[in-house]
């Protein structure tokens, strides 16, 4: 026997004495497969090499052939566990190269099995002897190639593809020194071998294949990895030994009751803490159930966490009470922890618990009081609720005095319409009440709690009308200053109401109906859409039809708005409400101002029911407040003379025939008279008119009449 038979025997000795230990540690550790895939195929080369030293030898075809077809059926096993090994020791993720080489290797093998002369040859014509430069003569096969030897150069290709991908995998691990260790072995292995076995099979060669001197080296290589690996786990789980160690002081000293158990409940262990919350010694805890320690309410609470910590699904936090040795009752949350071996398998459970009893004790007296204080607050409701009803049985709803049929009529629409969200149009003349008919809409809607939010179109400056409806954003024109939320953000959720409607600017108008519609906007300056929930609630003492017509109102816009329309009558339509009136506000404006009116003679009241009132309600109000104010006691007086005609004021027709001008000079300037020369606000002379202030102090200058400001 020559040098290279002993090489070879050698070899399957080092492969089998390398292989063994690995090829146990696998089937011992699940989570060491690749050293189960690295024990397999070396143990496999060492089959190899012991085949491959009694083929060198023998003389006759047919026990070669045999031989040979062993050796290729090695070499299948060889290749898909080294590259099984190669993706488990590199942690590949997508391993369908993988699979597909093993795929190939048990075509490869069948494909050994069945041909008469293994995959590398069809048959084996001849044996010719291949003399070493040291004497030693070695017997080699030869003969036609097999059709299934392209099997082998994919594998081939396969087996260097993983590789690659493996190296890159440890490489973007950070694990570099393992990438260059697999990359210099199994490529300098796959490189060699498969250029020296093409030399040979072309006939340039004549030695015997190296596969198995070239892996030889990647053997001992990886095995050396591999045991240092082994040698990393053992200092790691003393490592692991040494913190379990602290970790177990750590639990003895945290204030934190700390309890492990098994799956059916039984204390294993407890630290100091929970031992001394509890009141027992260790040894009076270890070995009971944790359902000894329960109280009767919260045993099927216990139960059922205990039963989902087993199946892998603790519960984060639960709260249950524990009876201490002294009989009282404790209040814990805990928190569940499964504790698994090695395997990944369930073998015990901890709890971990604070004990909350002081924190619930507070909790709950402050609970009593929050529940005292809810009680009282919905006894004052319900006393608030009395005492609304009460009121409104007094001054009718929501402020709205009166028993008259034309009054009624308005306050069944408001009942129909108050419980819905439908845009609400009141008409009615000035002074008639049109805003105290809004707020009674909202006020018996759904967004009674909720913001009402009034705004007169006509006191607004033109300019600044969209900024008050809509905000701004800082920088949107010269004074925007800061950024600023509009009428509409403001009534969110509530009730806006638009008083004077037309005086809103006509190109305002399609920004408004966007709102109407879709609940849409954006602030001035700003480009971002904004929502709102608001119910509109729009009024006008214009005829708004006629202002469509006009063009001075759009009709889209009219349409929106009037979906349900309420017309609030005149005084005039109304005159047996004005009793119960001046019922109503006279005491109102005495206590007000500090006077005392107990009396109110028959023939001022007859002379308020006769009059016409042109200012309505609003008119009424500014009378009474007056002859409060200039009564000489307590018996209401009036401070002038009132009419019943249906002019405003009465004009004296004993005199000259005038013109239209000086009537309206003459008109006009017993108003001023009347309102003592108040042109705005309530109760001034543009409100009796019915004109826009500006239109009237504009008038004034033509009738050339002053009035102060």
């Amino acid at each position: 026997m020559g040098p290279w038979s002993l090489f070879l025997i050698a070899s399957g000795g080092v492969c089998l004495a390398a292989g063994l230990p690995h090829l146990m540690v696998g089937l011992r550790r699940r989570d060491r497969r690749e050293h189960l895939c690295f024990g397999l195929a070396v143990l496999a080369v060492s089959t190899y090499c012991f085949i491959s030293t009694r083929a060198y030898h023998v003389t006759a075809i047919d026990e070669y052939s045999r031989l040979l077809r062993l050796d290729s059926a090695l070499g299948a096993v060889v290749v898909a566990s080294m590259t099984w090994f190669v993706a488990l020791f590199s942690d590949i993720q997508r391993r369908w190269l993988v699979w597909l080489q093993t795929g190939l290797c048990a075509l490869w093998f069948l494909a050994t099995a069945l041909l008469p002369a293994s995959i590398r040859f069809e048959r084996v014509t001849e044996l010719e002897e291949i003399t070493m430069p040291w004497g030693e003569v070695l017997m080699m096969g030869t003969g036609p190639v097999n059709s299934w030897r392209f099997l082998t150069d994919i594998s081939a290709v396969i087996a260097a593809l993983v590789v690659i991908q493996g190296c890159t995998a440890l490489a973007m691990r950070g694990e570099r020194r393992r990438a260059w260790v697999l990359a210099m072995t199994f490529g300098l292995h796959w490189v060699v071998s498969s250029v020296y076995g093409l030399f040979v099979d072309v006939g340039w060669v004549s030695f015997p294949y190296l596969g198995t001197i070239v892996f030889l080296g990647a053997i001992v290589v990886m095995s050396m990895v591999l045991a240092s690996d082994v040698i990393k786990a053992r200092e790691l789980a003393d490592e692991v030994r040494a913190k379990d160690v602290r970790w177990g002081e750590l639990l003895e000293e945290i204030p934190l009751l700390v309890v492990i158990f098994s799956g059916d409940g039984t204390i294993q262990w407890a630290n100091r803490f929970a031992c001394s919350a509890l009141g027992y010694a260790l040894d009076e805890v270890v070995g009971r159930s944790l359902l000894d320690f329960t109280p009767s309410w919260g045993r099927a609470k216990a139960i059922g966490a205990i039963e989902r910590a087993s199946q892998g699904v603790p519960d984060p936090a639960f709260e249950n009470g524990a009876i201490t040795a002294s009989g009282h009752e404790i209040c814990i949350v805990w928190s569940g922890v499964v504790i698994r071996d090695a395997e990944g398998e369930i073998e015990g459970l901890m709890g971990i618990g604070a004990d909350v009893t002081e924190q619930r004790t507070t909790q709950a007296q402050r609970d009593r009081a929050i529940a005292d204080l809810e009680s009282l607050r919905r006894q004052l409701e319900e006393e608030n609720v009395y005492l609304r009803d009460e009121i409104r049985s007094v001054q009718g709803f929501s402020g709205m005095v009166g028993e008259s049929d034309a009054l009624k009529k308005v306050l069944v629409d408001i009942r129909k319409v108050a419980p819905t969200n439908a845009t609400v149009l009141i008409q009615g003349e000035t002074g008639v009440g049109k805003e105290l008919a809004a707020r009674a809409v909202h006020d018996a809607s759904p967004r009674a709690e909720a913001p009402f939010v009034a705004v007169n179109c006509a006191a607004l400056p033109a300019n600044l009308v969209e900024s008050e409806l809509f905000g701004h954003e800082r920088g949107a024109f010269t004074d925007a200053r800061q950024r600023r939320r509009g009428r509409f953000e403001l009534a969110d959720g509530g009730t806006l109401f638009l008083d004077e409607i037309t005086e809103l600017p006509l190109d305002l108008q399609p920004k408004l109906l966007r709102v109407v519609q879709q609940g849409e906007f954006q602030r001035v300056g700003g480009s971002v859409t904004h929502r709102v929930d608001v119910r509109m609630i729009a009024a006008s003492n214009r005829d708004l039809r006629a202002e469509v017509k006009a063009g001075r109102f759009r009709e889209d816009l009219f349409y929106r708005l009037n979906v349900f329309p309420i017309t609030v009558p005149p005084l005039r339509d109304r005159v047996e409400d004005i009793p119960l009136l001046v019922g109503h506000f006279v005491p109102a404006i005495a206590a007000r101002i500090g006077r005392e009116v107990d009396e109110i003679p028959a023939s001022v009241m007859r002379e308020l029911v006769n009059y016409t009132w042109p200012g309505n309600v609003r008119e009424l109000l500014n009378i009474l407040e007056r002859s409060v104010l200039t009564s000489p006691d307590s018996v209401l007086v009036l401070p002038e003379t009132l009419h019943g005609s249906d002019d405003p004021v009465p004009v004296d027709h004993s005199g000259p025939l005038l013109t239209l001008e000086q009537h309206e000079r003459e008109y006009v300037a017993q108003i001023l008279r009347v309102t003592k020369g108040q042109v705005a606000g309530p109760g001034g002379a543009a409100e009796i008119l019915g004109v826009n202030p500006s239109t009237l102090r504009s008038r004034l200058k033509k009738l050339g009449l002053s009035a102060r400001r």
